[in-house]
């Protein structure tokens, strides 16, 4: 009972700081609609447009060593290419950028996306940097700035995004 009274101070000091330095984070979010066109590099068919929702999310967090800020953007989306007969994909797009500087109006991050066609085994990735746009600490707008595209010999029905969602990069 003695070492509880005497190791109990020092538990709240401990919890103290503890919930300041979770206190000092703030994320937040952001979400609008968007669009990606594409040609698809293994057939040549072109995806005219896959309309989605971007949903993006701005943390910071605040401690003894500066400000750390980590941001992250998912879009998904669908559209039909430009072939005789249309086939649907399906895209999704994930972006993230760590430790980067706080108070900024746009960032370019790192993106990989995943397009995959119902029907065909013609599935791609399209990866590159992506631009996006902040104000008052609040995602609302991205641009693709450069990307790179190559064909997948399956469609695994997104599984691949769903490890780079984990940070499997």
């Amino acid at each position: 009972m003695n070492s509880t009274r005497r190791h109990l101070p020092i538990l709240a000091i401990g919890l103290a700081v503890l919930l300041t330095s979770t206190l000092t984070a703030q994320t937040n979010q952001g979400s609008w609609s968007g669009n990606l066109a594409m040609l698809n590099p293994c057939d040549g068919s072109i995806i005219w447009s896959a309309n989605g929702t971007n949903v993006a999310g701005l943390h910071q967090n605040a401690d003894d060593h500066g400000t750390h800020v980590f941001l992250r953007l998912r879009f998904e989306g669908a559209g039909l290419d430009n072939s005789a007969t249309p086939v649907l994909y399906r895209v999704k797009l994930v972006a993230r950028g760590r430790d980067i500087d706080p108070g900024q109006s746009s960032y370019d991050v790192n993106y990989h996306s995943l397009w995959v066609p119902e029907g065909k085994n013609t599935a791609f990735t399209m990866n590159g940097i992506l631009r996006i746009f902040v104000a008052d600490g609040t995602p609302f707008a991205s641009q693709v700035l450069t990307y790179k595209t190559a064909c997948r010999n399956d469609s695994d029905d997104l599984n691949e995004d769903r490890d780079h969602d984990r940070g499997h990069d």
